[in-house]
């Protein structure tokens, strides 16, 4: 990295006069100030010859996604973009870069650059929802750009020859991160049926994502409830599932990553989304859960009938708990009638994008959240409480309740 220069006071300097102390001072400055200006103009920056936007040079009939880099070098050190475009389509591969074919876009972290070599090694960390990404890359002696690109689920590397289409990265990138989820089961009681009431079988705790969609039915607009279980984790017997006490313990962490498409709803100029932390009772033990509404019932979740003194003030509930809230956006971008319905925005984070909070509800509609404060040191925010409920296990569809984005 290129050194940083720091002027710390002399502790002597206090016993030479002041008149010498001056001179003194002022030639140390001047050769201080050249000294920096040399080592400055040494140092790269991402406006350098090998700093750029670049793409994949050739697409086969079998690829189904193509790759671009936008590479960027700071002293010593390299850092990049990685895009993904989808090529689903005849149309989307005639023009496979085009703005509405990039799927989504991540930063790698840093890494050293090999100035003998030319080369780099970056890393792309994985997510929920994808694998992670290690790139080789170097630089010919035409200056081209040879990857080799290799996903974690994946056994060999696959080499890529990147054209640069623009000297100047693009540093456009919004990235979002997933939630760091941690479910409690037992906080404050345990989580146990009474035989006689229900015996658990194959325990899995989800987030439910509830939302609606808008329908045209016969010329009028009809909300359509869509539900969505993701992530899905099993509870392990003898960690979080206690098969002879019939119960649930202990806690689970997990990464949450941004909701799908289908299920956000537009308010103002963002998207948003909200999710209730279940446990669903599935029926058979198979490593892949698929819900089954009519055969596998809701036997817990964070949601708790009945109204609490800090409840807000002129809006009728009743029933309070925690949910998981969604902004594709900011809170700033969410329609002024949905911000009228969410307290804490002054305290919350505007563009945090997944809040814990606080929901007040009757019966099937969220009318109030109250979203948590910034972190603070010392504070647990991700934390989450659910406990056993005997309310859905005769349900055949899902009675929790929604946010709904007009009203």
């Amino acid at each position: 990295m290129c050194a940083a220069l720091v002027l710390k006071p002399d502790r002597h300097a206090s016993s030479v006069p002041p008149l010498r102390r001056s001179g003194l001072i002022r030639r140390i400055a001047a050769l201080m100030l050249g000294v920096a200006a040399l080592m400055l103009s040494a140092c790269p920056t991402f406006e350098d010859d090998l700093s750029g936007h670049y793409r994949q040079t050739l697409i086969t009939e079998l690829d189904d996604e193509a790759l671009a880099v936008d590479l960027f070098r700071f002293g010593d050190d390299v850092r990049a973009i990685v895009r993904f475009y989808e090529l689903a389509s005849a149309s989307a591969r005639e023009d496979a870069y085009a703005p509405d074919n990039q799927s989504r876009c991540a930063w790698t972290q840093p890494a050293p650059f090999d100035e003998a070599e030319r080369a780099f090694d970056l890393r792309l960390l994985p997510t929920a929802r994808h694998p992670g990404l290690s790139l080789s890359g170097r630089f010919d002696d035409q200056d081209r750009l040879q990857l080799l690109v290799q996903r974690d689920d994946e056994t060999s590397p696959s080499p890529l020859l990147m054209e640069a289409s623009s000297p100047l990265p693009n540093a456009a990138c919004q990235t979002i991160d997933d939630l760091i989820l941690r479910a409690r089961f037992d906080a404050g009681a345990a989580n146990a049926f009474p035989p006689e009431t229900y015996t658990l079988r194959h325990p899995v705790f989800s987030l439910l994502w509830v939302g609606v969609e808008a329908v045209n039915t016969g010329g009028a607009i009809v909300l359509v409830a869509i539900n969505r279980t993701e992530p899905s984790v099993r509870l392990l017997p003898g960690a979080q599932f206690r098969p002879g006490d019939n119960a649930i313990a202990g806690d689970l962490r997990l990464s949450v990553p941004p909701p799908p498409d289908r299920i956000l709803a537009r308010s103002g100029t963002t998207r948003f989304g909200l999710a209730h932390p279940v446990v669903i009772d599935d029926s058979e033990s198979e490593d892949r859960f698929a819900w089954n509404i009519n055969e596998e019932p809701l036997i817990a979740t964070s949601l708790q009938n009945g109204v609490i003194e800090d409840a807000p003030e002129g809006i009728e509930t009743n029933g309070w708990g925690q949910a998981i809230f969604f902004v594709e956006g900011s809170l700033n971008q969410l329609d002024a009638n949905l911000r009228a319905r969410i307290e804490g925005l002054d305290e919350a984070n505007p563009n945090q994008h997944f809040y814990i909070a606080q929901v007040f509800f009757y019966n099937d509609e969220v009318v109030a959240l109250r979203l948590p404060p910034r972190p603070r040191p010392g504070i647990v925010s991700n934390a989450v409480d659910l406990v056993f409920t005997t309310d859905f296990l005769q349900a055949r569809e899902v009675l929790l309740p929604r946010l709904f984005p007009y009203n």
